[in-house]
């Protein structure tokens, strides 16, 4: 599968990456990963970069956030994806 980067620059992801979901989108609250890989890592990000959430599971919970923009990063054993929520 490839992916088009807003650079421009073609980015050749694995099925394991096309195949992460984060939902819902939007939320109120906790946020959901499914991923064929097991989830080791998710980061939330507020729109300056900095780490707002952090979980080692398949979840994390938001409803402390303001609303706004937040990007998620999920890593997975041989995958990470980043996702704008």
């Amino acid at each position: 599968t490839v992916i088009k980067k807003a650079s421009g620059v073609n980015s050749v992801l694995n099925d394991a990456a096309v195949r992460l979901s984060v939902y819902p989108n939007p939320t109120t609250g906790i946020i959901n990963i499914t991923s064929p890989e097991p989830v080791k890592v998710v980061n939330v990000f507020n729109s300056t970069g900095a780490v707002v959430a952090h979980s080692t599971q398949a979840s994390v919970d938001l409803s402390g956030l303001t609303n706004g923009i937040y990007f998620v990063k999920v890593n997975n054993l041989n995958t990470v994806k980043v996702v704008k929520r």
